[in-house]
């Protein structure tokens, strides 16, 4: 036969366990239901002698008030919780950000996106003054069977592009830092959330 303990907080079984005599007696059937109902994230209290299940726990920062039969939730705790809240949203933003510059390189090998500021210092220094040596460019030129002055061309317009996006991520990401540092409530950190959520690569 089962039995909770109050003091404990804990069921008891009498063939295995010493029963205190505070200790409720419970049947198979509401033992099996209590265990099941507070792996959902239910509390059991008492109350005039009886087992009650609370509702679901809404966060770990939340307390059972017996009195008020409600979850509540400290200042102190609210403030905790909101600051780990904050926090986490600024790493999901860092990641998204880098997600999406990711996106403009994807299509792109590791060893040909090392050669890129390479290509780009080239290309400005041939526009400057074509005796410039420029042995990246002309081995893609080579290969590419294009001459030197469209692939010139070509590079600055790819890389002007890659900066332009890339200058929009970081401006984006720094303007919804920017909201972040400044929230006081949960309710905006949640629509912060979504914007990050819902942020799209546009080029």
């Amino acid at each position: 036969m089962y039995f909770y303990d109050k003091i404990e907080q804990v069921f008891l079984n009498d063939a295995i366990h010493t029963i205190p005599d505070t200790a409720i007696q419970v049947s198979d059937d509401d033992f099996q239901h209590f265990i099941e109902e507070r792996a959902k994230g239910k509390e059991i209290y008492v109350k005039d002698n009886q087992l009650f299940l609370t509702p679901t726990k809404p966060s770990n920062s939340h307390v059972w008030n017996e009195g008020k039969e409600q979850w509540e939730i400290s200042e102190e705790k609210e403030k905790q919780q909101f600051k780990t809240n904050q926090q986490a949203l600024i790493i999901t933003l860092k990641n998204k950000a880098d997600e999406l510059g990711n996106q403009l390189l994807h299509e792109y090998p590791q060893i040909e996106q090392t050669s890129f500021s390479i290509q780009k210092e080239e290309a400005i220094a041939w526009q400057k003054d074509n005796s410039t040596p420029t042995p990246v460019l002309t081995g893609i030129a080579t290969a590419r069977n294009l001459e030197l002055s469209e692939l010139v061309a070509r590079v600055i317009r790819k890389t002007t592009g890659f900066e332009r996006v890339t200058g929009m991520i970081a401006g984006q990401r720094q303007a919804i830092m920017d909201k972040l540092e400044k929230a006081t409530e949960q309710a905006q950190l949640d629509e912060i959330k979504k914007e990050i959520e819902q942020w799209q690569l546009s080029i």
